[in-house]
C-alpha cells in the first residue's frame, strides 16, 4: 500500500487532550488556527464564571450578614419593596423576601464556584460536569428579571441586573458553542480512527 494512504488513513488522536479552563472536548488535534475559538470560549466562561462567583457571594454576604438584610441600602429596599408590590406581598415580608433573595446569590456563587473547580478539574483531565454553570446562569437570569419588573411596572431602580442578564446570556451562548464544536471534533475523531486490527489489515 502507498505510504502517502497508510498516512492518511491513520489519524493520529493521541495529541488530543482537555483544553484550558475543561471544556467538552479536547482540540489539540485541530490545526493552529482553528484552535482559537474553544480557547476565547472556554477563557470567555470561565471569566464570567468567576465573576459571578465573586459578585454574588460578595452581595449575598452584605444582605445575609446585616440585621436588616440589606434595607438599609435605598436602591436595594426600592428594588424590594416594588416586587414585593407587584406579588401582593404584605410590607411585613419584605425582610423574608430580602433574605431569600439573598440565599438565592449564595447558591448561584455556590454553583459557579462549583463550576470552576470542574474546569480546572478537567484541565488536568477529570470528567467535567457543567450542570452547575447551566442551573447557574438559569438562577442569574431569574433574578435579573425579577429585578427588572419593578422597573418596568413601578418605575423602582433595578440597579445592576441588566449587567448580569447579559453576561448570563452570552455565558450561556458561549457554552452552547463550545459544546457544539466539541460535538464536531469528536464525530471527526470517530470518522478518522482506524481500529488496530483494521490498521494491520491496511498493512498487510
Amino acid at each position: 500500500m502507498q505510504p502517502s494512504v497508510l498516512c492518511s488513513a491513520m489519524f493520529d488522536i493521541s495529541h488530543w487532550r482537555p483544553l484550558a479552563l475543561g471544556g467538552h472536548a479536547s482540540a489539540q488535534g485541530v490545526p493552529s488556527a482553528g484552535r482559537w475559538p474553544f480557547q476565547a470560549a472556554r477563557i470567555g466562561i470561565g471569566a464570567i464564571s468567576l465573576y459571578f462567583a465573586v459578585t454574588f457571594g460578595i452581595d449575598a454576604c452584605q444582605v445575609l450578614a446585616s440585621p436588616y438584610y440589606g434595607l438599609q441600602d435605598h436602591g436595594w429596599s426600592e428594588l424590594l419593596r416594588g416586587v414585593s408590590r407587584l406579588a401582593g406581598l404584605q410590607p411585613d415580608l419584605v425582610p423574608c423576601l430580602a433574605g431569600s433573595l439573598g440565599a438565592a446569590e449564595i447558591v448561584v456563587a455556590v454553583l459557579f464556584t462549583a463550576e470552576l473547580v470542574q474546569r480546572c478539574r478537567a484541565r488536568w483531565g477529570a470528567d467535567a460536569d457543567h450542570a452547575a454553570f447551566e442551573v447557574g446562569a438559569a438562577l442569574v437570569v431569574a433574578l435579573a428579571v425579577i429585578g427588572f419588573l419593578p422597573a418596568i411596572a413601578h418605575g423602582a431602580s433595578a440597579g445592576l441586573p441588566s449587567l448580569n442578564f447579559s453576561l448570563a446570556l452570552v455565558a450561556i451562548a458561549l457554552e452552547r458553542w463550545d459544546a457544539g464544536l466539541a460535538a464536531r471534533c469528536r464525530g471527526r475523531v470517530r470518522r478518522s480512527f482506524v481500529a488496530p486490527l483494521q490498521l494491520k489489515e491496511l498493512k498487510s
